[in-house]
C-alpha cells in the first residue's frame, strides 16, 4: 500500500509527528518541546500556542494541525532556552528575524508521509532514449511521466497515478522497460538502483545480501550515552507485553520492568532507562544488512 502522497506546486513544509504527540519541559522555561516531530516546535502552555522553527524563521498557530503563519511574536520563554546543543538553533533565531523566502504552506501529517514539491507547474523535459520517458526537472523529488501516468520512487518502491492533484496512487508491481534506459550520467541517474534489471540494481542486491559482524563482550557498554527529551515516556506496544520508549532517538524497549537498548545490531539490557548497559552476550556475533533497516537476525550462538 503506497504511504499519503501530497503534491503542491508552490513552497510547502511538511510537519510530520509521529503518532500522539509527546511533549517534554524546556528546563528554566515554561515552555515545552516537542520531542517527535521533524521539525523543531514548542509550546507555550499559557497561549496555548505552538511555535515551529524553519532555519531563521518561526511559524505560530492555536493548533497543531492547521493554522500556521510566520510568528509576530515569541513568548518570553524562548529568551531563556538553554545553552545546550539541542536548543542552539532555536537560540539563534531569537529574537525575530525578517526573512525574504517565500512564505511556504504548512502541511500536517500524523503517519509517515511523502510531500513532493514543484516549483510552479511540473516541468517535463524527455529523457534522450527512453522510450517517451519524462522527467520532472523543477522538483528535487524523483517524478517521471510515461505517456498519460506519473511514476514516483520512494525507499526503492514504484508508485504510480494519473492525476497528481486527485490521485489515488498505487503500487507498480511491473515497472515499464524505459526507466532501464536512463542514461547513466543523467540527474535522475540515482533512480537506476531501483529500476529491476540495471547494474546498478544489481549491484545494490549484492551489496545488501553482504553481512558485517560486529562482536561485543558480555557486559561491554555501547558506545553512545542513550539520552531523553525530559524523563523517559514509554508507551505500550499493541499486541505484546513491551513498551517502547517515545521520546529519544535510541531503540530502547522495557519488558519486565527490565530495559533492553538495540544499537548497530547488538542488544544491551539495564535496570534503569538510562543506563548503565551490559551487553546480552558473552561472544555475541550479529548481522546486518544494508536491506534491514535497523533490524537484524540473530546469529546462531547468542541470547
Amino acid at each position: 500500500a503506497p504511504p499519503p502522497i501530497i503534491v503542491r506546486s508552490s513552497p510547502t513544509l511538511l510537519l510530520f509527528v509521529n503518532g500522539t504527540p509527546v511533549h517534554a519541559p524546556v528546563p528554566n522555561t515554561s515552555l515545552g518541546v516537542l520531542v517527535n516531530a521533524n521539525w523543531p516546535v514548542f509550546r507555550d502552555p499559557a497561549g496555548p500556542a505552538w511555535y515551529l522553527l524553519e532555519r531563521d524563521r518561526w511559524f505560530a498557530s492555536g493548533q497543531l494541525e492547521k493554522g500556521w503563519k510566520v510568528a509576530t511574536s515569541l513568548p518570553a520563554g524562548f529568551a531563556s532556552l538553554p545553552a545546550s546543543p539541542e536548543y542552539e538553533a532555536a537560540r539563534t533565531a531569537v529574537p525575530l528575524q525578517k526573512s525574504t523566502r517565500p512564505v511556504p504552506q504548512l502541511v500536517y501529517a500524523d503517519r509517515p508521509t511523502e510531500l513532493i514539491v514543484t516549483d510552479g507547474k511540473p516541468a517535463l523535459e524527455a529523457i534522450p532514449g527512453a522510450q517517451g520517458l519524462q522527467w520532472v526537472r523543477n522538483t528535487e523529488s524523483p517524478l517521471f511521466r510515461l505517456g498519460a501516468d506519473w511514476y514516483f520512487v520512494v525507499a526503492g518502491r514504484w508508485f504510480t497515478t494519473a492525476s497528481l492533484e486527485k490521485g489515488p496512487w498505487a503500487f507498480v508491481k511491473d515497472l515499464p522497460e524505459a526507466f532501464g534506459a536512463i542514461p547513466e550520467d543523467h540527474a535522475r541517474a540515482a533512480v537506476r538502483a531501483s529500476v529491476p534489471g540495471t547494474v546498478e540494481a544489481r549491484m545494490a542486491a549484492l551489496e545488501a545480501s553482504l553481512p558485517t559482524r560486529n562482536r561485543v563482550k558480555k557486559g561491554s557498554p555501547p558506545v553512545v550515552e542513550v539520552t531523553y527529551a525530559g524523563e523517559p515516556k514509554f508507551e505500550p506496544i499493541p499486541g505484546v507485553p513491551v513498551g517502547r520508549a517515545v521520546n529519544t532517538g535510541y531503540d530502547v524497549l522495557l519488558y519486565e520492568n527490565r530495559y533492553y537498548l538495540c544499537y548497530s545490531a547488538a542488544w544491551y539490557v539495564s535496570d534503569s532507562p538510562t543506563g548503565p548497559w551490559g551487553a546480552t552476550a558473552s561472544s555475541c556475533a550479529m548481522r546486518t544488512s544494508a536491506t534491514s533497516a535497523g533490524t537484524a537476525p540473530a546469529a546462531p550462538g547468542w541470547t
